[in-house]
């Protein structure tokens, strides 16, 4: 038992400080690059393209907006606990109980921070209908070409002239 809990201490141990480094402020109330998601800012501004109501509009608005504020609360909890730990760690003789507390406490709110993501997005996609789901999933597929196509002629050489599969 003694040796799980070792165990789980080291690796959580070692995941907060590299979760850390790979971390910035503000991230988490929006998906990371290469995430399929529902960007509100995004959906906002393509509403016209995609037909979204007034309604609609301020559906996201405020869903968005009560997000934003959970995860400021849940981002300042674990910065809190962040600098606790770190203030245990710097001890002289730091009591390993409470290092395990503080690091299960910061991983329970990154935990958090990430599931309101996924929330976040499914809230949003269930306020939008079928059709509109699909137009911006067509508008999204128009936008990742272009990018493409802006890439390949960016890249050393000019365009391919071979398309990529």
């Amino acid at each position: 038992m003694k040796g799980r809990i070792a165990s789980l201490v080291v690796a959580v141990a070692v995941f907060v400080p590299v979760a850390a480094v790979f971390a910035h402020p503000g991230k988490f109330d929006r998906p990371r690059p290469g995430k399929q998601g529902l960007r509100p800012e995004i959906l906002l501004k393509v509403a016209d393209k995609i037909g979204l109501t007034d309604e609609q509009r301020e559906q996201i608005k405020d869903t968005w907006a009560s997000h934003r504020k959970r995860a400021i609360e849940l981002r300042s909890a674990k910065e809190e606990k962040q600098v606790d730990l770190e203030t245990e760690l710097a001890s002289d003789s730091p009591n390993m109980k409470k290092v395990k507390s503080l690091i299960l406490d910061i991983a329970e709110k990154d935990g958090e921070l990430r599931y309101m993501e996924i929330e976040i997005m499914q809230n949003i996609k269930s306020i939008l209908t079928d059709e509109q789901l699909e137009k911006l999933k067509n508008l999204r597929e128009e936008f990742r070409e272009k990018r493409r196509e802006r890439i390949q002629e960016m890249s050393p050489g000019g365009p391919r002239t071979m398309p990529r599969k």
